[in-house]
């Protein structure tokens, strides 16, 4: 029976529901810079690096890269100030099990580290988390594998010992070509969206009381 030994959690959408948080702040952005943000431009672009939605949506000069990020951070900040940010159902219980049974656990989150922090913190969360690797930290965005390698070589386990939690197309696409066992919950994307990965839940329940490894052994032929 093949054992893994490291978990990697994307976080926007797979530990927190962000999108529309993230969706509302970006748009405020774009907003200030006469560009009109729909829904349906974002959605493809779920999972890339703040920098490069930057570079390649909103397509100004790189010396207002900084202030930019700076200033959808505020707006995300003052939208999860004044509507608050739910944890995924059982997602904490799920962390606490699998911290119980041994497994290192890693984030790996295309979002940046100022972000991570505060949502991790704000949550109680920091504590499950050997390894914390954000978008800033890799040269290419998902649907690149570099942040899924990079956190599971900090974990110090091969990808292929690593079960990688996503919830979008790009992000299960990077974890496949990292060479993960890739684990997508539907909260973001249709099923049909998330074809590419080796298992598909609909909420962490269906994990929960199991030995992962024992599970997966049963669960996929």
């Amino acid at each position: 029976m093949k054992k893994y030994r490291g978990i990697i959690f994307d976080m926007d959408g797979t530990l927190i529901h962000s999108t529309e948080a993230d969706f509302q702040a970006w748009r405020r952005v774009c907003l200030d810079y006469d560009l009109d943000l729909t829904w349906d431009k974002y959605f493809p672009l779920l999972g890339m690096k703040s920098v490069d939605f930057v570079a390649q949506f909103m397509k100004v000069e790189e010396k207002l890269f900084s202030s930019i990020l700076q200033a959808k951070a505020e707006y995300f900040d003052a939208y999860v100030e004044e509507t608050g940010i739910e944890l995924l159902a059982k997602v904490d219980i799920l962390l606490a099990q699998l911290k119980e049974q041994g497994y290192k656990i890693a984030l790996a989150t295309s979002s940046r580290r100022y972000k991570a922090d505060s949502v991790l913190n704000r949550l109680s969360l920091l504590q499950f988390f050997d390894v914390i690797t954000t978008g800033e930290e890799v040269h290419n965005s998902k649907p690149a594998p570099d942040i899924f390698l990079l956190a599971a070589s900090r974990l110090q386990i091969d990808p292929a010992e690593c079960i990688v939690f996503e919830d979008a197309a790009n992000g299960v696409i990077a974890a496949k070509t990292a060479g993960a066992f890739t684990i997508a919950i539907t909260s973001t994307h249709k099923k049909e969206q998330l074809a590419a990965a080796d298992l598909i839940i609909s909420d962490y329940t269906e994990l929960l009381g199991r030995n992962l490894n024992v599970f997966l052994q049963n669960k996929v032929v």
